[in-house]
């Protein structure tokens, strides 16, 4: 985007001449914005003249150039010469030719159009007043992508007035004294405002102003503005129009001028557009209208493609008497998607693409009608400017110094914050001591629809304008501790153990019940969450045990498998009843172990017990307190660590069992408590100095007799025992309530080498303890 330095000077109380562009340029550069060059325009004006048309032929056009003391001059003809009119010329050599917009500093080619030229300008005194030195400035568009406000000179002349400490020109000198009627989303026309307002989609277009203006004359373009547009690579066409674009590129917000005698309705509607209505375009061109595209219509056919480029059939021309001037706020999605859609680009589309701020329309117009005023082409307005839609909203931040401060890793000047945020128009009102002073920050208008939103967005301005190269790069410090294996490494170590070690496939199951599964093995689901409107009859609970969903993959695929293995990691649900009840979810991690003719509980309780081993957890196995709903009466444990239990394991009773063949073995563990344990690091222990010895013993003892219980029991006979482990258990099919349970003992003195009188004392200790549970072979 290209930028005058004379035209953002307008905006401040300094001559821009008593200032270097170099300095501007890094200021701006490393406090708010990217500068990608500049350069200088120097506009040679002895070889340009005011020629005055005084007729128009076939082949030529023929002017006086009072100035030159040239007359009845012919140059070649141009379509838009009309008598009377004043073009500007330039000689080369001894030629006469029209002057270009490339000549005054466009790069869009083209005639200059006619221009406004006084009776006491015609000898050249234009010269002296205007503008033909200017510097450049080409902002880079993708740094300004958040910065709304920047898409106009006055904004860019805030952030400069702010670094060169320059007072900003109160807005009110540039923007006309006319009242303003609002309403919600209708305004009727009346005697003396003859137009009527609407929008009828607030979604796409939530705010539009409209200000008739009667009795104008076509005017032509204004020397000044005409030069300040193309410079910044704009068309300028005559008075009328170029105010509208010298306001868009002037106060940031585009604009659109409808000669009001050709909308016989009288009536300018911000509307969805019909599917399939033509619009032709000034551009030239036609394009089919979508329902998404957001229109200005007079109430029944479209006048313009809403914010991006008007129509043909209202705009205006040298016949021109009466005008409607329109500033509407439009979402920048639906911009950005119609631009899309129809493959158009331009300046007023661009800048409603960023998200303009919902104020500034009423702006916009004002601006406007101070400039037609100056220009000698309306002094005085009949009519208020009517606005229609909702207001912005204020926006308020509070943050304290010390917070800015710490987040910015510096100590500011005192007042800083204040007087810094003030000179970009924020209202900061201070509260509490220098030791605790607090900011309560009013966001302006036109910095509050995406900039500045949150306490974080007032840290970075405070920053910027402090200086980042002010500030003292240095290392955040993190207090840093040795930390466990996260849950995620817990949970991965797991089921790796479980498929690879175990042997086991993981299944992934819905969180709903199979009713007609549950129906099949008899079970019937007793705390599970009942689904309110469930999408089938079969699935109406949520799961509270993933049990049954491993009984039915064992159902599916037992046909031609003899034995499977597979567990679940899932989430299940279950209703606390003593807590009003409130449904609870936890994490759950069951497995199955079938065959088709029958599996061993201790070879099982082997392949879990090794992963309580990974995973460094001393679980004891003890006889199930509360039996689970699938447990066989005598073969279920209780899995006790740390004094709570984390879960169930066991053989499934042949009631469900029965609808399906063969035995499972399944487990049930608290998903929590396995990844949430942290077990201490081990500690190393030297080799001992002695060998240790082992023995086996056997004893019989009844069901009800645990193997903990045993181990537990051996370890308190003697302190020199420093393991006991299960070899194995047997049970003969005479046997009525008892089993054969075998251990292995690892005895070692520290002191010396073991004879065999002492391993046979150690064996005798521990035959002797066991006997008080059963006979020992």
């Amino acid at each position: 985007m290209k930028l005058s330095l004379r035209w953002i000077f307008d905006h401040l109380t300094a001559d821009w001449q008593n200032y270097e562009v170099d300095d501007i340029v890094r200021l701006f550069n490393t406090k708010t914005a990217e500068i990608e060059h500049f350069f200088k325009i120097s506009l040679h004006l002895d070889y340009y003249a005011a020629a005055h048309v005084s007729a128009v032929g076939d082949t030529l056009v023929t002017v006086d150039i009072p100035e030159w003391g040239m007359a009845s001059v012919g140059i070649s003809k141009r379509s838009d010469a009309v008598v009377g009119r004043w073009y500007i010329v330039k000689k080369i050599d001894k030629n006469v030719e029209w002057a270009t917009a490339v000549d005054w500093g466009s790069i869009k080619d083209g005639f200059l159009p006619a221009v406004m030229i006084e009776k006491h300008d015609e000898q050249g005194e234009w010269k002296k007043w205007i503008e033909a030195e200017d510097y450049i400035l080409e902002l880079d568009n993708k740094s300004i992508t958040n910065r709304p406000d920047m898409w106009g000179h006055r904004g860019v002349a805030r952030e400069i007035g702010c670094l060169l400490d320059i007072p900003l020109i109160q807005k009110e000198k540039f923007l006309a004294d006319i009242p303003v009627k609002t309403a919600k989303t209708y305004y009727k026309a009346t005697k003396d405002i003859p137009v009527t307002v609407e929008t009828d989609t607030l979604q796409s277009c939530d705010r539009i102003a409209i200000l008739p203006i009667a009795d104008v004359a076509y005017t032509p373009s204004h020397l000044n503005m005409m030069l300040r547009l193309l410079r910044v690579d704009t068309r300028s066409i005559n008075c009328i129009v170029d105010t509208t674009n010298y306001v868009m590129h002037d106060w940031g917000y585009p604009m659109h001028a409808f000669d009001a005698d050709k909308i016989s309705s009288k009536t300018i509607k911000a509307t969805m557009a019909t599917e399939g209505d033509v619009l032709d375009l000034l551009d030239g061109s036609s394009i089919t209208l979508s329902d998404k595209d957001c229109v200005i219509s007079d109430g029944k056919k479209p006048l313009s493609l809403a914010g991006i480029m008007g129509g043909v059939s209202s705009c205006v021309s040298d016949t021109t008497q009466s005008l409607f001037i329109e500033a509407a706020h439009f979402d920048s999605g639906m911009i950005r998607l119609s631009a899309a859609r129809h493959k158009l680009r331009t300046e007023a589309g661009v800048r409603f693409e960023k998200t303009l701020p919902l104020d500034v329309n009423v702006e916009a117009i004002l601006r406007f009608a101070k400039i037609i005023q100056k220009a000698g082409i309306k002094k005085t307005f009949d009519s208020s400017v009517i606005s229609v839609g909702k207001s912005a909203e204020e926006k308020t931040i509070t943050i304290e110094q010390a917070v800015i401060e710490k987040r910015l890793g510096t100590v500011l000047p005192k007042d800083f914050v204040k007087k810094h945020l003030s000179k970009l128009e924020f209202i900061v009102k201070e509260t509490g001591s220098a030791g605790s002073k607090k900011y309560t920050i009013t966001i302006p208008v036109f910095r509050s629809t995406k900039d500045v939103t949150r306490p974080e967005d007032i840290i970075e301005e405070v920053g910027r304008l402090y200086g980042w190269d002010k500030i003292k790069p240095e290392l955040p410090l993190f207090p840093t501790q040795v930390h466990g294996q996260p849950a995620v490494v817990h949970l991965s170590l797991i089921k790796h153990h479980l498929a690879f070690a175990c042997g086991m496939r993981e299944v992934e199951n819905y969180v709903f019940y199979d009713n007609h599964f549950l129906q099949k093995i008899g079970y019937s689901p007793v705390n599970c969450a009942l689904l309110k409107n469930p999408l089938s009859q079969d699935r109406t609970m949520l799961v509270d045990s993933l049990i049954p969903h491993l009984l039915s993959n064992v159902e599916i695929n037992h046909a031609n498998n003899d034995q499977l293995r597979f567990f679940e990691w899932a989430r299940v649900w279950h209703i606390e009843k003593d807590v009003h009840n409130v449904v609870k979810e936890k994490a759950s991690l069951s497995g199955i172990f079938y065959h088709k003719k029958s599996i061993d509980f201790y070879a099982c309780k082997q392949e879990l017990s090794s992963l309580f081993v990974l995973l460094a957890m001393d679980v004891e196995w003890v006889a199930a307190v509360e039996q689970p709903w699938w447990a066989h009466k005598y073969k279920c444990a209780d899995l006790i660590f740390d004094g709570k239990k984390i879960g169930s394991a066991g053989m499934v009773t042949s009631r469900y069992m029965e609808k399906i063949g063969g035995a499972a073995f399944v487990f049930e563990l608290d998903g929590k408590s396995l990844v949430a344990y942290d077990p201490k690091h081990p500690q190393y222990r030297s080799l001992p100095k002695y060998q240790g010895s082992t023995f086996d013993v056997t004893v019989v003892v009844p069901n009800a007799v645990t193997v903990a219980a045993l181990k537990k029991k051996v370890y308190e006979s003697e302190e020199q025992i420093e393991s006991v482990d299960l070899v194995g258990t047997f049970v003969k099919n005479d046997w009525v309530d008892k089993k054969s349970i075998t251990l292995r003992c690892l005895v070692r003195d520290h002191s010396k080498t073991l004879s065999k009188e002492d391993i046979d004392k150690y064996y005798t200790a521990v035959v002797t303890i066991l006997n008080c549970f059963g006979t020992v072979n």
